[in-house]
């Protein structure tokens, strides 16, 4: 018998923005697995984006077939997913969709966002979930859906998150974790269940929320027919999994302690944990085996994307390496100022006009100096949402870098110069898929035991400190500036 009949496998799926990642790992996070399928969402305007979740589950169908061809499949005990949180999915009867789902990137309830606010907060008394419904929220989207399309909402017999669909395609059962459902807008925080009262105000029916549950618990089995696809004799646990950025931290637990994780992916994520609840940023309930924490987020929903707007589209550039090629003196005296604002800001201004700007522009500069500034500009920002939590500006001993930025060394020394500390990235990634991995190994009672080091220390150097702490300063005067101005813009379209 060889050592991989031994062994228990877990395949861990991520549900990206703009790919799935699958992972088949074991319990040292050795990898006998890894692939990653791009695909594309619908942008129908400038607002609004879907996709329709069978994109979703025809490429997991495919990955599925070749990963069960493999020698090491037989030793796969079970399967747990991660996802983007907040998109959300409406189903009938038969947990079928009845609609695209709206991406949690989508804008179309920006102009009831302030009514939503007062409603939770004042007249319901829901702090928490007044201080972070955005567009993008589910409670927001499930009121566009009722007054837009009254005939969809009718029909409609159960909501849930991206993962969670997946889940239900995968098991014929549905159930959601801790974590979106405490990202909804629909939970009560405080006593860690959905709340009548949010539902009986806006006219919610409280029968098509799924059922919450620990990440580690069973959702259900894989199903006869996904079975016999794959031609396995017996059936696999399907694992309730987490919402990505939940998942990422509980990845990095098993690599290096931290106070601060930053994932530059399609955005950029700040994640701390807290104690308690608070009305800075967004309430993570985070929930597995007998584990019980609360994360801190905030967030830029162009983090990596800035830059792959501005090289991609804007510049029409496609090495990455050759635009972030920069001196010492370029650093220096470089004072281009980019905000990353290109979808609003949910946190740190709570607007979503508030759009992207450069700034200090002169005939002198070039590309470079432009390259340069949205760079500094995202970690900025990232800076500022860090604040949020911490009003006073406390030393960190090392902060955590993740996700595809992570592995731009200018990006790494941006980050390390701005905070003033350690950073530290991983020569092979910790993704969320590996959290998603994790979850579901811990569910089958498997000990994590990593033993090799996989850390890259990137530390600060003086002159730059300096450099950057005049010009955040500034940075965030301006950015007040901008925000001033976006709230008296007007549209300069014209119908033709």
């Amino acid at each position: 018998m060889s050592n991989i009949d031994n062994q228990k496998l877990l395949l861990g799926i991520d549900i990206g923005t703009s790919s799935i990642k699958f992972s088949v790992v074991d319990r040292e996070l050795k990898n006998y697995y890894s692939n990653a399928v791009k695909y594309k969402y619908d942008t129908l305007n400038k607002d609004w984006t879907e996709i329709n979740p069978a994109v979703w589950t025809d490429i997991i169908c495919t990955e599925l077939l070749k990963i069960f061809k493999m020698p090491f499949s037989k030793s796969i005990k079970g399967i747990c997913p991660t996802a983007q949180m907040h998109t959300l999915v409406f189903l009938n009867e038969k947990n079928a969709p009845i609609r695209k789902a709206i991406m949690w990137n989508d804008k179309r309830t920006k102009n009831i966002i302030t009514d939503l606010k007062v409603a939770l907060g004042k007249k319901l008394d829901f702090k928490y979930n007044a201080n972070i419904i955005s567009t993008g929220s589910p409670l927001a989207n499930l009121i566009w859906l009722k007054e837009n399309e009254p005939n969809n909402f009718k029909r409609l017999k159960k909501i849930c998150m991206c993962k969670d669909y997946i889940n239900t395609f995968l098991t014929d059962k549905i159930a959601t974790d801790f974590c979106d459902a405490s990202v909804s807008c629909l939970m009560d925080l405080e006593k860690g269940k959905w709340s009548k009262k949010i539902c009986e105000y806006f006219g919610i029916d409280i029968g098509i929320l799924p059922n919450i549950q620990k990440s580690t618990e069973q959702v259900g089995l894989l199903k006869g027919n996904i079975c016999q696809q794959l031609s396995i004799k017996e059936t696999i646990p399907v694992f309730t999994g987490t919402g990505d950025n939940a998942a990422t931290v509980l990845a990095t637990k098993y690599f290096e302690k931290t106070k601060l994780v930053l994932s530059l992916g399609t955005s950029g994520v700040v994640l701390t944990e807290n104690k308690h609840l608070s009305l800075s940023g967004k309430n993570i309930l985070f929930r597995y085996l007998d584990k019980k924490y609360i994360l801190a987020q905030t967030s830029l929903s162009t983090g990596g994307r800035s830059f792959d707007w501005w090289v991609n589209d804007v510049l029409q550039a496609t090495n990455y390496n050759n635009e972030q090629k920069f001196s010492s003196e370029k650093i220096i005296n470089n004072e281009i100022l980019f905000l990353p604002y290109l979808s609003g800001e949910k946190y740190l201004y709570k607007n979503p006009n508030l759009t992207g700007t450069f700034y200090n522009l002169s005939i002198n500069d070039n590309r470079f100096d432009l390259n340069l500034a949205v760079l500094e500009g995202v970690i900025f920002t990232l800076k500022s949402l860090y604040l949020i939590y911490n009003n006073k500006e406390q030393k960190l001993d090392n902060l955590i870098l993740l996700g595809g930025g992570s592995k731009s060394d200018v990006w790494a020394n941006i980050v390390a110069n701005v905070f003033n500390t350690t950073v530290i990235r991983f020569k092979n990634s910790i993704e969320a898929v590996t959290g998603a991995a994790i979850i579901g190994l811990l569910a089958l009672h498997e000990e994590i035991c990593i033993h090799e080091n996989n850390e890259q220390k990137v530390k600060p150097k003086l002159k730059f400190i300096k450099h950057y702490q005049k010009k955040y300063k500034y940075f965030c005067s301006v950015s007040d500036k901008i925000n001033e101005l976006s709230s008296t813009k007007k549209s300069l379209s014209t119908e033709i």
